[in-house]
């Protein structure tokens, strides 16, 4: 019983992750997330990979497309500053659907000149913004 109090607290918050990373390289000294770049092509020079970055934006309060990628972008920066990384290289960012709601409504009225049906009807499909890119640093110039 004492292992599940202890296990159980732990494997909740696992599952409510919003963010990680895996370490593809050597980590550096952890930088602040305002000093990582995000970058959406290769850099020109040379550069080494740290770690694979993922994301969402599971738990925010964005509503928007926009606003829950700039979420995610946001906590890309923070994995990849945990691990000492200048820059994200961005390789995905995208929308998973996660739930839709559907609503209707209708009238009929009957009458002696026949029936008359009108009926309105909305949805909505909520989705939950994601990332992915690669945690990178420059390559020291080499010396001839």
């Amino acid at each position: 019983m004492r292992i599940a109090r202890a296990v159980l607290p732990a494997l909740a918050l696992a599952a409510c992750t919003v963010s990680s990373h895996r370490l593809l390289g050597p980590a550096g000294a952890a930088r602040a997330p305002s000093a990582v770049r995000v970058l959406f092509e290769p850099p020109h020079e040379p550069y080494r990979v740290i770690a694979s970055v993922e994301a969402s934006s599971r738990g925010s309060w964005a509503f928007g497309v926009t606003a829950r990628q700039d979420v995610v972008i946001e906590r890309l920066k923070r994995e990849a500053a945990g691990v000492g990384a200048e820059a994200v290289l961005l390789q995905e960012l995208g929308d998973h659907p996660l739930q839709s709601a559907v609503t209707s409504m209708g009238v009929e009225s009957e009458s002696a000149r026949g029936t008359i049906d009108v009926g309105i009807g909305a949805g909505h499909v909520f989705t939950r913004a994601f990332g992915r890119g690669l945690a990178i640093v420059r390559e020291p110039p080499s010396t001839p």
